[in-house]
């Protein structure tokens, strides 16, 4: 009743948030989450400072950290730097059609549906000869090559979550998918030194934090939603 009052009464959202937990409607492990992510209304609701990491630059300390509430968001991580490439490489096979299906799997068994482990494991199999350097179709010496190499990495880490989810497991995703978040910004970073003319090392760092940015960014449009439940 409370909660239903303060909706109707435009409350603000911090207010909301915590009569939310107040009467088991959302877990305090998720309002905190949101927190870490970077949402102001949850930060506020708890009433403390950001969390640390939620103010480290190092776009893969702050993944690092969202499982500190449970394993819960590796999988949505995974997703969604996956989703980001395939956006960046629309229309390039590989990586994109890799991105698509890997993606799609993860969402999938996120969403409560079947997917048999053969599946994400046939998808691996049909990624290997594009990361093997006698059959590989790209070539990782030219830029957009090492861009769309790293996305094939990334895709291969994805895939590695559909299957460990397949099986039952959510723990062990932890790991693929932090390597996929990894991966995802170097694809960025190559993607973006097309343009670049004269010294790549003068502005690298600056590709990296605009490569994290966008990471940051993709990872906070997936997980806040479903950390609010909104």
């Amino acid at each position: 009743m409370l909660l239903v009052e303060l909706e109707r009464a435009g409350a603000p959202t911090a207010r909301v948030l915590r009569a939310r937990v107040q009467v088991g409607v959302l877990p305090e492990a998720r309002l905190r989450l949101a927190a870490l992510l970077g949402d102001a209304a949850a930060q506020e609701a708890l009433g403390e400072p950001p969390p640390r990491g939620a103010l480290r630059e190092a776009v893969d300390a702050w993944v690092a950290g969202l499982g500190a509430y449970g394993p819960e968001p590796w999988p949505r991580v995974a997703v969604a730097v996956a989703r980001l490439l395939e956006r960046e490489f629309e229309g390039e096979a590989p990586p994109a059609p890799f991105l698509e299906e890997a993606a799609g799997l993860v969402e999938t068994l996120l969403r409560g549906g079947e997917v048999p482990v053969a599946e994400p494991l046939r998808l691996l199999d049909a990624m290997a000869p594009d990361l093997d350097r006698r059959t590989r179709r790209v070539d990782p010496s030219l830029p957009r090559g090492r861009a769309r190499s790293c996305a094939i990495y990334a895709a291969r880490a994805v895939a590695e979550v559909a299957a460990l989810l397949a099986e039952g497991t959510l723990e062990p995703t932890r790991s693929a998918a932090r390597v996929a978040t990894s991966r995802a910004v170097e694809a960025l970073i190559y993607a973006q030194t097309v343009a670049v003319e004269g010294d790549l090392g003068a502005v690298w760092d600056d590709l990296r934090v605009a490569a994290e940015a966008r990471v940051r960014a993709a990872v906070q449009r997936t997980l806040l939603p479903w950390a609010l439940g909104s």
